[in-house]
């Protein structure tokens, strides 16, 4: 039988995945350079993004005690380019998560000053979407190029 919580944590990911990628797929190199004063880009937020996917990928597997795979994490010229490397992260992201016991998906582990859980990393991976679409949304509409 599939932990509930597991199973509601990955389809919300997958629900907030979603909407990132509707909201960035159509994403001109143009829009990526779009910025507010003194802060990121969109393509830099996407950047972002991706890089912090990795280290989840990277994560999850320490606390597994598995290998993590070899993950690129470029700054994307599109859109489309986002969404495909996105679409490689999360793959990984779920493949790292695929399997784990229930005292694994809860167990946490102290890495540095912080603790963390596999629940608690695959949280903040969706919850991270979330975050930074509203970002992107907000650059869209106020920015210039």
């Amino acid at each position: 039988m599939p932990n509930e919580d597991l199973s509601a944590i990955l389809d919300a990911m997958r629900a907030n995945r979603e909407q990132l990628v509707a909201g960035i797929q159509s994403l001109t190199s143009e829009d990526m350079a779009r910025a507010r004063r003194g802060g990121w880009s969109v393509g830099r937020v996407l950047h972002h993004v991706i890089e912090s996917e990795v280290a989840y990928v990277r994560l999850i597997a320490h606390l597994r005690g598995q290998t993590a795979p070899e993950l690129a994490a470029v700054e994307p010229a599109d859109g489309a380019a986002a969404v495909e490397q996105l679409r490689v992260t999360r793959e990984a992201l779920v493949r790292a998560a695929d399997g784990v016991d229930d005292d694994t998906l809860y167990a946490m582990s102290k890495l540095g000053a912080n603790e963390y859980s596999v629940l608690s990393v695959l949280e903040n991976d969706g919850d991270h979407d979330h975050e930074h679409l509203s970002q992107i949304e907000r650059l869209m509409a106020t920015s210039t190029p």
